[in-house]
């Protein structure tokens, strides 16, 4: 997370839902509280329109690997930075679990689609129930308007690609 931003838990699904258009990856020091350590070193990332958690787990990967050999490379010369954090700015996460996968289809399109990127892999997936069956969501695209009258959550198609559910 951009520490003091988004403390705690599920940051990278909290980032795609919150639509952020940038996060960071941050190194700190373990201290008192939840993630109020301070900070040894600090990358933002660029947070795509059409993010997934997947694709954001693998931005943070690659920015933490470059800042880490060089912790290491400080460590070795005798110091590492620490920056204390500004816990006036301090936001928090909370923590999700598999059953906040649930859609909500009265929710937009935008905000399903945007819901479904946040949860996908490496997390539990959005799911839903048709007709008694669970059914898991991996992935989704947004569908512009039609002129169709449907419920939230009734399938309207069906073909190769999955269903065209209304929102």
């Amino acid at each position: 997370a951009p520490l003091p931003k988004n403390r705690g838990r599920a940051v990278i699904p909290w980032t795609i839902l919150q639509g952020a258009r940038s996060t960071g990856s941050t190194l700190f020091w373990i201290g008192e509280g939840m993630d109020d350590g301070n900070i040894i070193a600090q990358r933002s990332i660029p947070v795509a329109a059409e993010e997934t958690a997947e694709s954001l787990v693998r931005k943070h990967m690659e920015a933490l690997s470059p800042m880490v050999e060089s912790v290491i490379n400080c460590w070795r010369g005798g110091s590492i930075p620490s920056t204390p954090q500004d816990h006036s700015q301090a936001t928090y996460c909370a923590r999700r679990v598999k059953e906040d996968g649930l859609v909500d289809w009265t929710q937009s399109a935008e905000d399903v689609w945007r819901f479904i990127r946040a949860v996908g892999k490496p997390y539990p997936g959005a799911f839903s129930f048709m007709d008694g069956l669970r059914h898991t969501f991996w992935s989704a695209e947004l569908h512009g308007p039609e002129p169709v009258w449907a419920q939230p959550g009734q399938v309207i198609s069906m073909d190769d690609r999955g269903p065209l559910v209304q929102c």
